[in-house]
């Protein structure tokens, strides 16, 4: 299943324009009616009914490319890793190859699956489709810090934040690849930005506290504790 994925992936990344099936004929007015009654059920937060209007929507309609892509969506939000998600995205990189969001869904997938290298294309391939798509770039950034590839990671997360200033993961994250990069002056402003953010944070605090020892700029909380005076006794 996963090397027919990961097969997918690389057939269409190679192919900048959109293959697309011929639309079905009189069915595809059913299908669009389900499509239609699985978005009123997912606004409801109704998934399972969502992803019953979607499956009658590619049963009636199998080239109903956006039916598939909603599939894979709902199957992922409710957990789902077999092989109905597999079909679905495998029918959604045919019929919808310039779609970003069913990258983004198939670099979820190949996340789960343990296919790394399979994640980190779709995840680009997405990002090459919708630049500003925090949520790609985030989890790509991500697999960049565990694949070693520091400076791809401190780009992508940078990027992340120029998006969405107040991402507090990616934040934090940009910090501990500073600080292992020895860049400290850098990964204190972003910790320093992260405790400005969420005052009542100790680990946002502590994490400053210890870049700013490493610096210099301040006292280990061990000292600081035996240079605290003695309260005098009451008694």
């Amino acid at each position: 299943m996963r090397r027919a994925l990961s097969f997918a992936l690389t057939l269409c990344a190679c192919s900048s324009a959109p293959v697309r099936a011929p639309a079905a004929a009189p069915a595809s007015t059913g299908g669009l009616v389900e499509l239609e009654a699985a978005h009123r059920a997912d606004q409801a937060g109704d998934l399972a009914g969502a992803r019953a209007h979607l499956e009658a929507a590619v049963a009636r309609s199998p080239d109903l490319g956006l039916a598939q892509v909603d599939l894979a969506d709902v199957l992922i939000r409710l957990g789902e890793e077999g092989p109905a998600l597999a079909k679905a995205l495998q029918a959604g990189e045919r019929l919808e190859p310039q779609n970003p969001r069913l990258w983004r869904l198939a670099g979820a997938y190949a996340e789960d699956q343990g296919d790394a290298a399979g994640a980190m294309a779709a995840y680009e391939r997405a990002l090459s489709l919708r630049p500003a798509d925090a949520r790609s770039r985030f989890r790509l950034a991500g697999l960049y810090a565990s694949a070693g590839r520091s400076q791809d990671a401190i780009a992508a997360y940078r990027a992340v934040l120029a998006l969405e200033p107040s991402n507090k993961g990616a934040r934090l994250s940009l910090a501990g690849l500073l600080e292992k990069q020895h860049d400290l002056a850098g990964a204190e402003a972003e910790l320093t930005a992260l405790a400005a953010q969420d005052p009542d944070n100790a680990l946002y605090r502590d994490r400053l506290h210890a870049v700013q020892v490493e610096q210099g700029k301040a006292e280990p909380v061990e000292t600081q504790r035996k240079m605290r005076p003695l309260r005098k006794s009451r008694r």
